[in-house]
């Protein structure tokens, strides 16, 4: 009926807007989100067609989502329940009336409806390459309504990290899963999968916004939490490095083994079965290494661990040469991993060097 209806439709029935939420101060809303606005006052119709729907009940969620295969897709939501959620968590809503002629509108239009269907609807969720802006951005893109010539200097990974700047611990594992693919300079159109950037493309088209107005009230960004800080891994693992300096014992050296070498695997695990590029190529298992686990029995039996201790510290030596090349560039906060894993390796060294 809605598709019969595009046809006999007029330029001044049919209005679209960019809808941009901004970050919130929980984890999965720390990067924003976007969505198109259809408005036909003369039927009665106003829906936002929403790109980033998917299902927590899916199961294997976490594996598949990081694998690579998890199905996202495109549906209708109601502007008063888009609002409702978002109050929730207290995230500003922005949106950017589009100045469309009359075959611009109907076509975006058309593409969406066509899209909304049932067996067109999903689509392969990935981190940079598709998401719920870059979905609107190829359609942006398709009609030629936004581009630039800018030259860019930010990588992907500068990029995410200014959106996780205070969240610690999420920017700590996002960045420990991030392999090489990540340190590409980004072009013009690639940046825009970060809704901000696409509303900021938007706003930048000569022409292109007629209008722009705010959906709810302003809702303000928790920049620095101190107490978020000391229980940062930075000051954690910090602080464990120098108690391990003064004390010890076989459980805590065993414990530490088995926490970052159990890590190690499930890094390379998902290297190796994933699907999204920006997960490939990652260099993280040098310092978070899967061979710790090796060195629990040598911690509890006191086997000469020598030759495993160099090349442990190889490894965390090849880390910061990859660091400092710009090959892969890691979270500033694993300097204290190194230090704790640097400081745990010495120290059974010289114990079993005690005993002989």
């Amino acid at each position: 009926m809605l598709l019969l209806c595009l046809s006999t439709l007029s330029y001044s029935e049919v209005r679209i807007s960019l809808i941009t939420t901004s970050p919130g101060n929980e984890t999965h809303t720390l990067f924003g989100h976007s969505c198109l606005r259809v408005i036909n006052s003369d039927a009665n119709y106003d829906r936002l067609y929403n790109y980033g729907l998917f299902d927590f009940k899916t199961p294997l969620f976490p594996i598949r989502f990081l694998k690579g295969d998890l199905e996202y897709w495109l549906g209708r939501k109601t502007l008063e329940r888009f609002i409702e959620v978002n109050n929730k968590e207290k995230r500003t809503i922005t949106e950017q009336q589009l100045n469309l002629n009359q075959n611009q509108a109907l076509r975006i239009f058309s593409f969406l409806e066509k899209n909304a269907k049932s067996e067109n609807k999903f689509y392969r969720y990935s981190f940079t390459q598709r998401n719920c802006a870059t979905e609107i951005r190829d359609i942006f893109l398709a009609q030629g309504l936004i581009g630039s010539k800018d030259k860019l200097t930010k990588t992907y990974r500068q990029l995410l990290n200014e959106y996780m700047q205070h969240h610690y611990w999420f920017r700590f594992g996002i960045n420990m899963l991030l392999g090489t693919k990540v340190e590409e300079v980004m072009t013009f159109e690639e940046q825009l999968f970060m809704p901000a950037k696409l509303s900021d493309a938007v706003a930048a088209a000569p022409g292109l916004v007629s209008e722009t107005q705010q959906l709810n009230q302003d809702y303000e960004l928790t920049e620095f939490s101190f107490v978020r800080f000391i229980c940062s891994p930075l000051i954690i693992f910090g602080a464990l490095a120098l108690i391990c300096w003064f004390w010890s014992p076989t459980w805590l050296r065993v414990l530490v083994y088995f926490v970052f070498g159990l890590t190690g695997v499930f890094i390379t695990y998902i290297w190796i079965i994933t699907l999204h590029p920006e997960l490939t190529n990652n260099f993280n298992v040098l310092w978070c290494n899967p061979f710790y686990l090796f060195m629990i029995p040598i911690a509890i039996k006191k086997f000469n661990p020598k030759y495993l201790v160099y090349i442990l510290w190889s490894c965390l030596g090849l880390t910061i040469v990859l660091w400092i090349s710009g090959i892969q560039r890691f979270d500033y906060q694993i300097i204290s991993v190194v230090t704790l894993m640097t400081i745990i390796l010495l120290k059974d060294l010289k114990r079993y060097q005690s005993l002989n």
